[in-house]
């Protein structure tokens, strides 16, 4: 995935899924395979999300109450929105997701 920094072309490279049984690696850094141990184990991000933190929610739909996606710029994230958008960008403002954010962790 490739996006226009102010400072050039960025590469985020994201490799695993919400849903495998491994655990992910997102930056060469490996972390929890749920989203509620993500946010437990991740670092905590001060102030405004940055590019590559996770941005995490309640969630009415998923079993386990948890939501995360991938932060970007500009109030976007990238995250598997459901079985019929797949992974998908979306804004913080859209829908209910402002209403329904947790926070955000650091890698």
């Amino acid at each position: 995935f490739f996006f226009q920094a102010e400072d050039g072309i960025r590469d985020i490279g994201v490799t695993g899924v919400q849903t495998c049984a491994l655990p992910i690696s997102i930056f060469g850094v490996k972390i929890p395979r749920t989203a509620k141990a993500q946010y437990l184990a991740l670092k905590k991000r001060v102030g405004e999300p940055q590019l590559g933190d996770l941005v995490f929610f309640r969630s009415g739909t998923s079993p386990s109450g948890w939501h995360v996606g991938l932060w970007l710029i500009n109030g976007l994230f990238l995250h598997a929105a459901n079985r019929a958008k797949g992974v998908t960008i979306s804004a913080l403002s859209e829908g209910t997701y402002s209403k329904r954010l947790l926070g955000w962790r650091t890698l």
